[in-house]
């Protein structure tokens, strides 16, 4: 099985292979925070005018997103694990864009219809997911894509690790990215009060057994499903 670390600029290189989009501050462990709480559906969007639309024309959708790290106007959350880990979701559909996180998801599906999350949270499920699909090839998409150390290398790096016998201690990688510039980010410049609660929760090692898989709905429109492991 071989393991590609790869950005934005290099998804052309992938054809119909697995692809790991990653987004652990704070998209994917976002997500999984809310799907944890019982949506009945869950849609990723790329484009906030069609966040809006969605919302005006189903009152009832729960908007949750951020651009650049800041709370959006009209949006019924953040994109924040801390403001909805004990929200119930039941019977309601949320619409989630990010800056980074759901564009990648939107990208990867252009390439490969096979398109996983990726986040500390959930990352023996999908260790689990890939040891049951036995790919030959796992792209680790990270969509930060600066790949300087920063909390989406790291858990690149933490899945490679496990499969090639090289696995990276959590605890390491906690203290590493508090000094790192995203952690500081979140620690020290915050940009909303729940920042520092998220960054902690974005690094809480498998808080949930299930992985999400992005596919195209009949909508046309991005879906997440969750698959338990």
């Amino acid at each position: 099985m071989k393991f590609i670390i790869t950005n934005d600029q290099n998804l052309n290189e992938v054809k119909e292979e697995l692809v790991i989009v990653i987004d652990v501050l704070r998209a994917f462990t976002t997500a999984c925070f809310a799907i944890n709480n019982n949506p009945k559906d869950y849609i990723v969007v790329r484009n906030l005018n069609l966040a809006y639309k969605l919302k005006k024309e189903n009152p009832e959708f729960i908007l949750l997103g951020e651009r650049n790290g800041f709370n959006l106007p009209g949006f019924d959350y953040g994109n924040s694990p801390t403001e909805i880990k004990d929200v119930d979701f039941s019977n309601k559909t949320i619409v989630h864009t990010t800056t980074l996180g759901t564009r990648g998801i939107i990208n990867a599906l252009k390439h490969t219809k096979k398109v996983i999350t990726g986040s500390f949270v959930n990352a023996d499920a999908i260790v689990k997911y890939i040891k049951n699909k036995t790919p030959d090839c796992v792209h680790l998409f990270c969509t930060d894509g600066r790949l300087n150390g920063n909390e989406d290398l790291m858990f690149a790096r933490y899945i490679q690790g496990y499969f090639e016998n090289k696995p990276l201690d959590i605890n390491t990688i906690r203290e590493n990215l508090t000094k790192h510039e995203s952690g500081i980010r979140y620690l020290i410049n915050p940009r909303t009060k729940s920042s520092k609660r998220d960054f902690f929760h974005a690094l809480e090692l498998n808080r949930f057994n299930f992985v999400l898989k992005a596919y195209l709905g009949t909508d046309d429109l991005i879906h997440f499903k969750r698959i338990n492991l």
